[in-house]
């Protein structure tokens, strides 16, 4: 028998087939400028062969996590009004210093 725990509560799942699966991906995204015509001009061929001859100077992709999590019916509806949990920076109070 499979047993299923809420992620976010901890409260086992009694009917495992009446759970849900979040699944995050958090990656870095690249900035990329809008072409201009002095990119056109540029001949690129010398850095082109500097990257064929010496593979290291290639930068390496940007860091990708994946993370999954069982949620409860309760906690997946608790999840789906408030994903990022926004509520929780609500309750702090600054003063106007």
């Amino acid at each position: 028998m499979i047993h299923v725990t809420c992620d976010l509560c901890g409260q086992m799942i009694e009917e495992p087939k009446n759970h849900y699966r979040v699944e995050i991906e958090i990656f870095a995204m690249e900035q990329n400028s809008p072409m201009v015509e002095e990119d056109l001009d540029q001949d690129n061929l010398e850095h082109i062969a500097m990257l064929i001859s010496d593979p290291d100077t290639i930068e390496p992709l940007p860091a990708l996590t994946k993370a999954k999590y069982d949620l409860c019916p309760k906690c997946t509806e608790r999840f789906q009004r408030n994903p990022l949990s926004r509520e929780a920076d609500s309750s702090v109070n600054f003063s106007n210093n």
